[in-house]
């Protein structure tokens, strides 16, 4: 920083650059040692020096000497640079010379390094500030005023701004001002306007930093506002523009952002443009550090030009992040595209109020060329929630990007529900009466929905109680028929048992009969009797069978192997012998060709095989009694030739005699014959 006495002291070395902890630390420690100069107190400056790490102690040491300067001055103590060397010789004596020189407000003399000597008596019009000559005022604000001036040491055109207050600056202002220079030197981004020069001139504090002769953005809105396009080409390419414009500024406040700096105060007129329209971002009168509290800012104060505030800066918290300058680059865009900003009112409370509790109108409500995704983009931006904003103003810079490449953009319109939503939670009074409203006219109309519901339920119970009646009655009745009837169903079964019973005992009668007439056939010499009678025992399908070891006994007796049943249609079982089996077999009971499947045959028990005779078979004349003669009859029976019988059997017929035994026409005994064809007859089913 130059000074009249040629000492050179650079601004970083009073905190600028630091990281954001320590400049909070240094922040704390000034603040302190004013409020205790504040309450009348003289504190101790190496005492506040030793309680903050030693890596700060050197920028806090200056700090501290200036406002310790400051404070004994305004008491009318004259301090001197010995006596503060003679504490702290770690001070330069030139840097300590240039502290009590630039403190001193009676001063009015100041000597520029190349500019001579200039004379500013009270009252006096400032045409020489130093080495600059002031050409004109670009614009004032609440803090500062800006100049355009010539440098005469180098010949250049630049932009000086100084403290309003000038000598009567408090050292708040005074140290505003500071806090500007420091987070405009911590920046070094093509859209921030750059610092040139730091100084002080006859007890104004000032800084010069690079001209742009295009002016504000504030000055040349028209041109650049979409409601003023002609056509709707024109109002395209000021639409392009204008998301351009707006990508350029959020990305020099990201680059803040990054090292730790916060605006606060976007709008139009902070927006300087060159010759060739580009944006530069201007005015950190507002900025601080992220994370830091500062004493000069109370709390519940609003700073920050009202019409484009974010929400969050109008209630006057503590919570303003980087999300409140994503909103500061909204606004600006808000403007380009609707010709106004978001809100104005009729004062600045009124402007503050809309801020927090009303929602923009939409662009497109104002001007109709809009495009709907940049009016998205726009208003997320606007949302009075921080957390629906974009999360940084980099990614808003990208989401303006893919509109200008027409590409989707990230941002997506609120739906009904979520408007419904917003209004709400800006007028909660409204929406409770609505609320109250609503639910008085649905329980008028639930109630009389009610009232017809519930009388035309007590007629349908009524006929469903009639109904229920009627029904039991019938159950009842139904009851008694189905009692009736289980009682007529024990009945019948309790008779059906006995009939079974009866039948049972019957059966076992009539086999009883049947066996002894059996045995008396046999006993007798009726085999065939006997064996009809002995197959009438059978069991039926799914009968009981009754037959024991007497029935074998008999059926064996009567010789049942050697006969078959025949069961004639429309007549009685007829018991036909079998005939002997071929030579070379053992198989009897394949009916004869021709017989019916009424063929039964006879018990798989069979006595062993007879002996076929040998010789001396030869065919015999029946005799009286069955029994065959020595000489048969022409045209009689005959007996059969060793190879007659059942094809297929290996044995002779019954009543073959045995081997070595005289046979037909051998002896003339009588001897049983055995008939060479059997009648034409069907065949008996087995059993």
């Amino acid at each position: 920083m130059s000074r009249g006495d040629g000492v050179t002291d650079s601004f970083p070395d009073s905190g600028a650059g630091l990281p954001v902890e320590q400049a909070l630390l240094l922040e704390e420690a000034c603040d302190a040692f004013e409020a205790k100069w504040r309450a009348g107190g003289r504190p101790d400056i190496l005492a506040a020096v030793l309680e903050l790490p030693e890596s700060l102690r050197p920028v806090a040491l200056r700090e501290l000497v200036q406002l310790d300067v400051y404070y004994r001055r305004r008491r009318g103590e004259a301090p001197t640079a010995a006596e503060y060397a003679g504490h702290f010789p770690e001070l330069a004596p030139g840097w300590l010379a240039g502290v009590l020189g630039a403190a001193n407000p009676n001063a009015q003399t100041v000597t520029a390094a190349g500019a001579g000597t200039v004379h500013l008596p009270p009252g006096t019009r400032v045409n020489y500030f130093g080495d600059y000559e002031l050409l004109a005022e670009i614009a004032r604000g609440g803090m500062g005023v800006v100049y355009k001036a010539r440098q005469a040491s180098l010949d250049r055109v630049v932009a000086v701004k100084m403290i309003r207050a000038g000598e009567f600056a408090s050292p708040a202002e005074a140290r505003r001002f500071r806090q500007e220079v420091e987070a405009v030197a911590a920046l070094d981004h093509p859209h921030v306007v750059p610092i040139y020069e730091v100084g002080e001139h006859a007890g104004r504090q000032y800084y010069t930093m690079r001209l742009l002769d295009g002016g504000t953005l504030a000055g040349r809105m028209p041109e650049f506002a979409v409601p003023g396009a002609a056509t709707g080409a024109e109002a395209r390419r000021r639409q392009l523009a204008a998301a351009r414009l707006a990508a350029t500024v959020a990305r020099a406040v990201h680059h803040a952002h990054q090292r730790g700096i916060l605006h606060r105060d976007l709008k139009p007129s902070n927006v300087l443009l060159d010759g060739e329209g580009t944006p530069h971002v201007a005015d950190f009168g507002l900025a601080r550090r992220i994370g830091a509290q500062s004493s000069l800012t109370a709390t519940g104060a609003v700073l920050g030009t009202p019409s484009y505030m974010a929400p969050e800066q109008a209630r006057g918290g503590k919570g303003v992040t980087t999300l409140a300058d994503v909103y500061g680059v909204g606004a600006v865009l808000y403007e380009l595209l609707a010709g106004a900003p978001p809100f104005r009112g009729d004062d600045a409370l009124d402007t503050v109020r809309r801020v927090r509790e009303e929602e923009p109108a939409r662009p497109r409500s104002v001007c109709r060329l809009v495009d709907r995704d940049l009016e998205t983009v726009c208003l997320k931006c606007l949302e009075k929630d921080p957390a629906r904003r974009y999360p940084s103003a980099d990614a808003l810079a990208e989401d303006l990007d893919r509109w200008a490449r027409g590409e989707p953009v990230l941002a997506r319109r609120a739906g009904a529900t979520e408007r419904v939503a917003k209004w709400c939670r800006r007028h909660p009074a409204g929406a409770g009466l609505v609320a109250v409203t609503v639910l008085l006219l649905v329980a008028v109309v639930g109630g009389g929905v009610a009232l017809a519901y519930s009388r035309t339920l007590a007629d349908k119970n009524r006929d469903l109680e009639a109904a229920r009646g009627e029904a039991e009655g019938r159950g009842v009745e139904a009851e008694e028929q189905r009692a009736e009837a289980e009682k007529q169903r024990g009945h019948a079964d309790t008779q059906r048992a006995r009939a079974e019973g009866q039948g049972a005992l019957a059966r076992r009668y009539l086999y009883a009969a049947r066996l002894a007439l059996a045995g008396r056939a046999a006993r007798d010499g009726d085999p065939r009797t006997a064996i009809e009678l002995l197959d009438r025992c059978r069991p039926d399908d799914g009968a009981d069978d009754l037959r024991g070891f007497e029935w074998h006994y008999l059926w064996t007796r009567a010789g049942g192997d050697d006969y078959a049943v025949h069961s004639a249609a429309g007549a009685g079982p007829e018991v036909v012998p079998l005939e002997p089996a071929p030579a070379g077999t053992t198989t009897r009971s394949t009916p004869p060709p021709g017989r019916s499947p009424g063929w039964r045959s006879p018990p798989t028990r069979r006595p062993p095989p007879r002996q076929r005779p040998t010789a001396g078979w030869s065919s015999a004349t029946p005799a009286p009694g069955g029994r065959c003669g020595p000489s048969p009859a022409p045209g009689g029976p005959s007996c059969p030739s060793p190879s007659a019988g059942t094809a297929g059997s290996s044995r002779p017929p019954a009543g073959t005699p045995p081997a070595g035994s005289s046979g037909c026409g051998s002896t003339p005994a009588a001897r049983p014959c055995w008939p060479t064809t059997v009648p034409a007859r069907p065949y008996g089913r087995s059993r």
